[in-house]
């Protein structure tokens, strides 16, 4: 077990613009979801009033050295590179990139490709509750861009956009082409049906890897995975209910995986009253880092 406490490297922001579908439905969807798979909310529930707000059902109390469990998540309700690798139609051709790329390009593609599958994908509730739209510097026009001139955002994002070229021009097409092999590599003997299949999964990550579909997975892996250990290693992972709480500096929160148990949980080490707006901690960030990850600034910010 791995106590991991206020190092999020990212997580859900404000910073949604629309929903997929009814966002009431979708929400209730994915949190209906993760209890049917083995996840529990013991105290909290989703707010009736406020949109995409996690809020106590019941007083919490959590002390410093003793926390109540705000979400218990089952580690196969995450979306990680591992889980990627380890998918039966792709998972080679994962396998082979996350040799040459970071793990949250992994992420992101898996995304993607999990997206374009639809109903069919096993994390399907959980995409279907994500933002359609994040707002973020790689989505600015060119005069929005031009008030960051001067700054150090402004270098941080060509950065980000720099990566961002490399993994629709350069990435992209590597991991097209390594499913392409599958289906090439098939001996003439192959059955009917073995063929069908890896073609159909080479369409389906031709339709989902497009330049619009990368830059919409990664502002959500950007905006919402957590940094977190499983078997050991510390790896990335998008976490279902848990990216729905927003940032207070003030949160005293800690979360850790428990391989043996199989979960993923979040815990509360202070007091939140009955009816309390639920919230992680992203960590001391300057509104720079928190515009460029998130989306969003906060005013009189002391990090700044």
């Amino acid at each position: 077990m791995v106590n991991e406490i206020n190092d999020e490297d990212s997580t859900a922001s404000p910073a949604v613009v629309t929903i997929c579908g009814d966002e009431s439905k979708a929400l209730n969807g994915v949190w209906s979801w993760v209890v049917s798979e083995g996840g529990s909310s013991p105290k909290v529930k989703l707010s009736e009033t406020i949109a995409r707000t996690v809020v106590t059902s019941e007083l919490v109390h959590g002390t410093v050295q003793e926390g109540e469990t705000i979400f218990s998540i089952p580690i196969q309700c995450l979306m990680h590179p591992a889980a990627a690798i380890n998918e039966p139609r792709y998972g080679k051709a994962f396998a082979a990139l996350s040799r040459e790329v970071d793990e949250r390009t992994i992420l992101v593609y898996f995304l993607a490709v999990e997206r374009e599958l639809g109903a069919s994908s096993r994390w399907a509730p959980y995409i279907n509750a994500l933002p359609a739209e994040v707002l973020s510097p790689l989505c600015w026009s060119r005069a929005e861009l031009r008030q960051l001139a001067g700054t150090r955002l402004e270098g941080a994002v060509k950065g980000q956009r720099e990566a961002l070229r490399q993994q629709t021009e350069v990435w992209v097409p590597f991991l097209l082409a390594r499913l392409r092999e599958q289906l090439d590599l098939l001996p003439p003997g192959a059955a009917a049906t073995e063929r069908s299949a890896a073609a159909d999964t080479l369409a389906v990550a031709e339709r989902a890897l497009t330049p619009d579909r990368v830059v919409w997975a990664r502002s959500c892996v950007w905006s919402r995975a957590f940094s977190l250990y499983l078997n050991g290693t510390r790896t990335a992972a998008l976490v279902p209910l848990g990216d729905l709480l927003d940032h207070s500096s003030g949160a005293r929160v800690e979360w850790h995986t428990d391989d043996a148990a199989g979960t993923f949980t979040i815990i509360s080490h202070q007091t939140i009253p009955l009816g309390g707006a639920v919230y992680n901690n992203y960590g001391e960030r300057s509104n720079e880092e928190l515009l460029l990850g998130y989306g969003f600034v906060i005013e009189e910010n002391p990090a700044d």
